[in-house]
């Protein structure tokens, strides 16, 4: 604060602390709408089985056409999908002799 005080009104410096939420409903609509679209097509979503496609598609769907905020349960969405395709999707490691995975070893 004090490096910043010569720069910022006095209220600002004075002021309380105050939380910062990313703008995820916006970026939602706007620039990560095609990476929603793609990790939450129905077909992606049918095929890792935990969610109901024609739910998630709705959600995006009210999101996008501003009808409500589903900013939280989408993001969540979304970061599950980015999780499920790094980690759960992935093949098994081969051990180093080549027999078995090393998730089955461990």
């Amino acid at each position: 604060r004090a490096a910043a005080a010569p720069l910022l009104p006095g209220a600002i410096v004075r002021g309380a602390k105050r939380g910062f939420c990313e703008p995820a409903a916006a970026w939602l609509r706007g620039p990560l709408l095609p990476l929603a679209r793609e990790l939450l097509a129905p077909e992606r979503v049918r095929e890792q089985g935990f969610f109901a496609p024609a739910v998630v598609t709705a959600l995006l769907e009210r999101h996008v056409a501003r009808r409500e905020d589903l900013s939280r349960p989408l993001w969540a969405l979304v970061a599950f999908g980015l999780w499920h395709d790094s980690h759960a999707a992935a093949p098994a490691p081969v051990a180093a002799d080549g027999v078995g995975s090393v998730r089955a070893a461990a």
